[in-house]
């Protein structure tokens, strides 16, 4: 990777990753001030906003709830971002969703939701909707590694799997569920799951990410 683009675009996304983590910093003060709402941080997890500066605009994203570095790697604006986790009517959804729950029809970014993993369902319809039509669109639907015990998870997989439809599953494995380790109940150590449909990587390094998105679009499309 030393061409003028590659470096352009290594770049081009550590500065994406710098603004979410300092956007982050800045919230958990304003929370302390007593000027936030509930602020849902995405530190550690930046480095995925790899994935999308390989998505095309007609792709769609389905982040979930500590999405806000997909968000922004989708186009949408970190004060939009803001908007919300500041309840302004001004906000995407005019003040009525929590923070990093915003949404875009026009950039392809599903509104997030709080339940988990309620977004892959939608997800898998939208990428059988894009098989239909033909299109060589993907979707991208994203949780976190506690979520994929839930019962959405295995139903959206299982017809992803049978209709071989083009979606990219996103497990941002921190190895917490909110309080509880999910070193040994996750799918993958329990064998529940196919591991060859499935990378392993270090979420945390912008190079590792970009290759292996890389590689699972390209099967995709």
């Amino acid at each position: 990777m030393h061409s003028k683009t590659h470096q352009d675009l290594h770049r081009h996304l550590l500065r994406q990753m710098l603004l979410c983590r300092e956007s982050d910093l800045r919230e958990d003060v304003l929370v302390r001030q007593g000027k936030g709402g509930p602020h849902v941080s995405s530190r550690g997890h930046e480095a995925l906003i790899a994935i999308t500066a390989l998505l095309d605009p007609r792709d769609q994203l389905f982040a979930y709830y500590r999405g806000g570095h997909l968000l922004m790697g989708k186009g949408i604006e970190r004060e939009t971002i803001a908007r919300d986790f500041l309840y302004r009517r001004s906000s995407t959804s005019g003040a009525r969703s929590m923070s990093v729950h915003a949404g875009s029809r026009e950039l392809g970014v599903f509104p997030t939701a709080a339940p988990v993993p309620s977004q892959c369902l939608p997800a898998v319809g939208t990428a059988w909707a894009q098989r239909r039509r033909g299109e060589r669109s993907v979707t991208v639907c994203s949780l976190g590694d506690g979520a994929t015990r839930a019962g959405e998870f295995y139903e959206a997989l299982s017809f992803a799997v049978q209709q071989r439809l083009p979606i990219l599953f996103v497990v941002e494995d921190n190895g917490w569920a909110i309080s509880t380790s999910t070193a040994q109940t996750n799918p993958l150590a329990l064998g529940v799951l196919d591991s060859h449909r499935w990378q392993q990587i270090d979420g945390t390094d912008v190079h590792a990410v970009l290759d292996a998105t890389s590689r699972s679009l390209t099967r995709l499309r």
